[in-house]
């Protein structure tokens, strides 16, 4: 959260925010006791005003109830206000309109000056990934990655197994599975020790293998075919996880087939976006669970990518949470020779320039080094 001017250095602490939805039998003053005496039991004590706290919980909202009593106002009165608090949220539930306003969660957040970014981590289980094949496949040091990986601070860890580079040869479900199954069962121990971790992404096209996926940690599909099975889809149905849909023309991506140059590729993609719509719909799917990744550098040229990315707004009217994946793409040999894995420098650089841009996830291979950057960054925007 952003500090006072002037105050001491030793505030400057790094915290864990966390968002949860959930229910609860009593009444809000009951729940602020509750909240009250939790904070206490945890150490909390007496503090200056805007002093980092051991521990704070706010009840932010009530469902569509206004409470205002002495020592408890529902909506928090700042809850809008603050982009630590209305980002997780806009997560939670991106379509929640909150009492007294007319737009919903998602659109709120797009409002703010400083509106917080998400940063999934990728974590490639395969031997022929065009950037970082073969980092993640020494099994001695998994274990230990994987850890790093999960206390490193993104909001997200995307793993997959199948390699979607140009070239690259596409997998069964089952030759997926038995390279996802020893690491998913290895990264759910490892999830169950931290209080807080990441959510779980699974990158994978396969409804079988997100099935088989549900008895570890997943909390997100994230599907390069742009969610075209309706058996995938109804397996996040029946887990009740949202969904990536991601636009493509072919997998693996193919630089030979690319959209027609004779319209921009945002309206093509403003197209398809409408047509996955009503698809999902017809399927059971609302949009509360869609999330939009409009393809960067699959089926596009290197133009049509940066075409994308600086007209990403027009995709905003469908209030869709937006995923970028843009690390290390091909589209950065319009700015630069460096091989593929040697453009996280480009690759930072680009998600700058889309922090004011309505976009709630940034996929990336260097992840740590985006959050170490996005922590100064915020540090001095507030």
């Amino acid at each position: 959260p952003s500090l006072p001017d002037g105050c001491p250095e030793d505030w400057y602490r790094p915290f864990w925010n966390i968002a949860c939805v959930g229910t609860y039998s009593g009444d809000p003053q009951e729940l602020l006791a509750l909240s009250k005496k939790i904070e206490s039991n945890l150490g909390r004590g007496p503090h200056l005003v805007n002093e980092p706290r051991s521990l704070d919980v706010d009840i932010l909202f009530w469902g569509q109830r206004v409470v205002q009593l002495d020592g408890l106002q529902i909506p928090h009165p700042r809850v809008l206000s603050r982009p630590f608090t209305l980002a997780p949220l806009a997560l939670l539930d991106p379509g929640f309109v909150p009492p007294g306003q007319s737009k919903c969660l998602l659109q709120l957040n797009r409002m703010l000056d400083q509106p917080l970014k998400s940063i999934m981590g990728i974590i490639n289980i395969t031997p022929d990934s065009f950037s970082d094949g073969g980092r993640w496949g020494n099994e001695a040091d998994l274990r230990g990655n994987l850890l790093k990986a999960v206390r490193s601070g993104v909001s997200i860890l995307d793993l997959g197994a199948e390699s979607t580079r140009p070239g690259a040869n596409p997998l069964t479900a089952e030759q997926e599975w038995s390279r996802l199954e020893p690491v998913m069962a290895l990264l759910k121990e490892v999830c169950s020790g931290p209080i807080c971790r990441p959510w779980i992404s699974l990158d994978s096209r396969h409804p079988e293998t997100l099935s088989r996926a549900a008895d570890y940690v997943v909390d997100i599909a994230n599907d390069v075919s742009g969610l075209s099975s309706r058996k995938y889809v109804e397996e996040t149905l029946r887990q009740n996880i949202p969904a990536i849909a991601m636009h493509s023309l072919s997998i693996p991506a193919d630089p030979t087939t690319h959209l027609p140059l004779a319209t921009q590729a945002w309206q093509q993609i403003h197209v398809w976006t409408e047509k996955k719509l009503r698809q999902l719909e017809a399927w059971g799917m609302t949009s509360q669970n869609f999330i939009l990744d409009p393809g960067i550098g699959f089926g596009k040229t290197a133009g049509q990518s940066l075409n994308l990315l600086r007209y990403i707004d027009t995709l905003e009217g469908f209030n869709l949470p937006i995923l970028i994946g843009h690390s290390r793409k091909s589209f950065f040999r319009l700015m630069t020779d460096a091989p593929s894995p040697e453009r996280d420098d480009e690759t930072i650089g680009v998600s700058f320039a889309l922090m004011k841009k309505p976009v709630e996830f940034l996929r990336v291979h260097n992840y740590e080094s985006h959050v170490k950057a996005l922590l100064s960054y915020q540090a001095i925007a507030g």
